[in-house]
């Protein structure tokens, strides 16, 4: 880029500034809270039993669960247990609960915490008392289920099974509301009864006005369905629940799922028996599916325990990903998360770090030249599901190649010499990522400003256009952060694609709002600390934990990786990652996640995505306030659209009962700004007529809390054209 270029970019940051100012300093963000809808959960349930251990005789040792809780780090941020006093005798007690919150804390892993339940009067007060103790001390518990299948085993014809009625079990839920910390009038942590469909669809209303979300069980295996269909009948159960009025749309997990890896259930010959395989496609599917259906998700269940063998049949003790002495199945490995690739410029070695143990097993690792020296990233450039290198050049050309170590590379022109590169899927009219630098200059009075520039078009030249979003002043200088700005991006709210953070010192901002949009808004920020020693670190994101939702890392140059799982303020919970210390300072650092390494096949059918409603602008259950005009065009869906040319009064307003909505919306040079609310608070501001295409566009709120929600448009300045919305139920 010749200096004449950069200086007219600024005089167009500066116009963009002036004219469309949006506040540059970050808001310093609380805690979530403990049911965030930005994100899902996806875990793994946890019985600690090994070989020769059972409930009532044996117990696990300390530092067996610490080795547990190590492993389980690997792979998810968060655990379900299911009691908290182990009993080996009338008298003789472990607090095993108290052991596994406190390992699971030492390796930055959430709890949700269980009382187990049956019919001795005198143990379940014991669990809810010892539950609302371990509450009120360890701040990692952020989840509490009272009971598991106890009206199933009550009202299955044997009443002496180890279950309840309806009426103590309510009773528990009761003292157990008003026994852990409040918040205003509700307890710190969400509470939940656990148990099947059925049970939920027959005593769900007595139990609704005592649980904060839905606790469901959900075995294709146990209800004799085709393994073909066992993921698709674990979806609709839990969207039927969603979806029933009884239920009050209160949010659904479901906290027990799987398929074993041996045995055949002898109530089903026709089913397909357990194995390794089958095991390892349902858990990817399964993922995938409770994904797209934003569903909390926890398989069952981490390791087998051979104690349960005795029960009905082989399947019993065979659920786990991982065997009962903790060697691991197909299925564990297709818990896939992010990891991180080590670059060492000096001799052109490649790392890929296939795991995130500490230490992690050995890397995969080979020699790469790239074409000119520069910035290290990773991307996926082509779009087949594969992380390879990028190289941004010193001399302004952005390198790339579609192999893990690649011989030959082709480049386009980004020309911002000297610096940050920054990539990811910043468009999703494209399959594949983009590449960008992050420009920057002095913005007086403010201090230092900052814009993306990008292209995510890889193919049709060697000098594309390039995209353009102006980040703002981040985190400066006059508000007493220091330290050099480095930048990251990922997808931090789970609409698939990715947006820019950045990190100066102790703390890091991020926005939400797309790199296609012209206006960043960085509203969002976490404390991350300084967790290592010995230099600054480098900052990473990626998905960490296989639940879907980016968060950051650190990267010390003398080994250490500290990660954490969460995107909230400051939890404190960090994961560490002892790397072998490299050879040479200098390394560069890039998340990268291996590809799957089972051959699955898609044996699994069926349609695990809801079917969205789709609703016209000009619809009668879209209100219209002020002046509207409905507009015929061909390009429009329906053939027209709804627009507004005065901002003063004007609103289009639509109640909805979803998870998700999509608005679409027209651009156009002559289009103006306008404001999303949902639920009376402003979520997305839109510019219509930054650098959009003309014609229809769409920007998307999702991971609403289930139920009835309320939308409105409220136009800022200019014409303002709305084609259609797409609700997600």
């Amino acid at each position: 880029m010749t200096t004449q270029q950069s200086l007219i970019r600024w005089c167009l940051l500066i116009v963009v500034a002036i004219t469309l100012w949006m506040t540059p300093t970050p808001h310093s963000v609380t805690a979530l809270a403990p049911l965030p809808n930005a994100y899902l959960w996806q875990g793994l349930d946890y019985g600690p039993y090994r070989d020769g251990q059972a409930p009532g005789a044996t117990p696990p040792t300390l530092g067996q669960i610490q080795t547990d809780m190590a492993q389980l780090a690997q792979k998810t941020s968060i655990i379900r247990i299911y009691g908290v006093i182990h009993r080996s005798g009338p008298s003789t007690t472990y607090p095993t609960g108290e052991w596994i919150v406190q390992s699971a804390a030492a390796q930055g892993l959430q709890v949700v915490i269980q009382a187990w339940i049956d019919g001795n009067a005198t143990y379940n007060n014991a669990e809810v008392a010892e539950v609302i103790r371990l509450v009120n001390l360890y701040p990692n518990i952020v989840g509490v289920v009272v009971g598991s299948e106890v009206l199933l085993r009550y009202y299955d014809g044997d009443p002496n099974n180890g279950g309840l009625p309806i009426a103590q079990l309510t009773t528990l839920l009761q003292t157990m509301r008003s026994g852990l910390p409040q918040v205003g009038s509700d307890p710190r942590v969400p509470i939940t009864y656990a148990d099947n469909y059925p049970i939920w669809t027959q005593y769900g209303s007595q139990l609704i006005g005592l649980v904060d979300f839905i606790g469901l069980h959900s075995y294709a295996f146990w209800a004799c369905q085709p393994f073909a269909q066992a993921v698709t009948f674990t979806i609709n159960e839990a969207l039927a629940l969603r979806n029933n009025a009884t239920l009050q749309g209160k949010r659904v997990m479901i906290l027990e799922t799987g398929w074993p890896s041996a045995g055949a259930n002898p109530n089903c010959p026709a089913q397909t028996p357990g194995s390794a395989t089958n095991q390892a496609q349902f858990v990817q599917y399964m993922l995938t599916a409770a994904h797209n259906n934003q569903l909390d998700l926890f398989i069952f269940e981490f390791s087998d325990e051979n104690w349960k063998c005795n029960y009905t049949g082989t399947f019993e003790c065979r659920w786990g990903l991982v065997g009962a002495d903790r060697t691991t199945k197909s299925a564990w490995a297709e818990w896939r998360t992010d990891t991180l690739s080590l670059y060492n410029p000096a001799n052109g070695q490649l790392c890929y770090l296939t795991s995130l143990s500490s230490p992690p097993n050995a890397p995969t690792c080979g020699i790469i030249s790239p074409p000119a020296p520069g910035q290290f990233v990773m991307g996926d450039w082509n779009a087949d599901g594969l992380k390879t290198p990028g190289i941004y050049g010193s001399n302004g050309v952005f390198y790339y190649a579609n192999t893990l170590f690649p011989t030959s590379w082709s480049g386009i022109w980004i020309g911002l010499l000297g610096r940050p590169a920054v990539v990811g899927r910043f468009d999703s009219n494209f399959p594949n990522d983009c590449a960008g630098a992050v420009d920057s200059g002095n913005f007086p009075p403010y201090g230092l400003a900052f814009a993306i520039y990008f292209s995510c078009d890889l193919t049709n030249g060697t000098a594309p256009p390039l995209t353009f979003q102006w980040l703002s002043v981040l985190l400066p200088d006059s508000q007493g952060f220091s330290g050099t700005h480095q930048f990251a991006a990922g997808d931090f709210n789970l609409d698939s694609v990715e947006t820019i953070a950045v990190r100066r010192g102790a703390f890091i901002a991020w926005t939400n709002v797309v790199p296609t949009t012209l206006l960043s808004q960085f509203s969002l920020a976490q404390y991350i600390g300084a967790p290592g020693s010995g230099d600054a670190g480098t900052f990473v994101a990626g998905d960490w934990d296989n639940n879907w939702d980016d968060s950051f890392g650190l990267y010390y140059q003398n080994g250490t990786f500290y990660r954490r799982n969460d995107v909230e303020w400051n939890t404190g919970l960090y994961t560490l990652q002892a790397i072998s210390p490299p050879a040479a300072t200098g390394i560069q650092v890039a998340s990268w996640r291996n590809t799957p390494t089972s051959g699955i096949s898609g044996e699994i059918a069926g349609n695990t995505s809801v079917a969205a409603i789709w609703i016209e602008a000009e619809a009668a259950s879209v209100q219209q306030s002020g002046q509207w005009v409905s507009q015929q065009a061909t390009h429009a869906s329906a053939g027209g659209y709804l627009y507004s040319t005065d901002s003063g009064g004007n609103e289009l307003q639509i109640e909805f009962e979803g998870i998700g909505i999509t608005v679409y919306y027209l651009a156009f040079p002559q289009a103006g700004m306008f404001t999303i609310l949902i639920d009376d608070t402003a979520v997305r501001t839109v510019v219509a007529n930054g650098d959009l295409s003309e014609g229809v566009h769409s920007i998307r709120i999702d991971y609403l809390a289930p139920g009835s929600h309320t939308l409105q448009i409220q136009p800022i300045s200019g014409t303002v054209a709305i084609d259609a919305f797409e609700i997600t139920p």
